[in-house]
């Protein structure tokens, strides 16, 4: 049997809420740089650049993608930064999950709104007409994934986990 592996990048949509957490934190930088001038403008060089780098890092980290890596039937996920910094969010084999089934799919809705120890969202935001939501169960702890693969990935995880995965407009036995 040939290899799989398959690569998809999936960017978070902006919100109005990026633009308010922006603005918070350029706000809060000026009050403390302002602060931090007033009681201790001996060290305020160094605590304006420190403060600076920060706020570039917290700034960076408000725009990211998602990248779903399959390789035989292990899914990872990764959430890239401003396109620069990458961090793995979480992998798993494909055989953990209990479920993958449209969100849309109102069979399984029971099962989606049950509560979960971490619910992962790698997908533009929210629920839409393509998200995925994987169920999973990993040391007593369980997990609910949204995710959105797209056609390709879902064929080769539906070769890989045919009784698990249900794909939009399927009829499950």
């Amino acid at each position: 049997m040939d290899s799989v592996y398959l690569e998809q990048m999936v960017k978070r949509e902006r919100v109005p809420m990026d633009w308010v957490k922006r603005i918070g934190l350029v706000l809060i930088l000026l009050i403390v740089n302002f602060l931090v001038l007033n009681f201790f403008s001996a060290a305020f060089p160094i605590l304006l650049a420190l403060s600076a780098w920060g706020g570039m890092i917290v700034w960076r980290r408000i725009d990211k993608e998602y990248e779903y890596i399959y390789t035989d039937g292990l899914l990872d996920v990764d959430c890239i930064y401003h396109a620069s910094t990458r961090k793995s969010m979480i992998s798993l084999d494909c055989r953990e999950f209990e479920l993958i089934a449209p969100a849309s799919d109102t069979r399984y809705q029971s099962v989606f709104n049950k509560s979960y120890n971490k619910v992962l969202d790698a997908g533009r935001g929210g629920i839409r007409e393509n998200t995925y939501i994987a169920i999973c169960t990993r040391e007593n702890n369980t997990l609910k994934m949204l995710f959105e693969p797209n056609e390709r990935m879902l064929e080769a995880m539906k070769h890989y986990i045919p009784r698990t995965l249900v794909v939009a407009g399927e009829n499950r036995r």
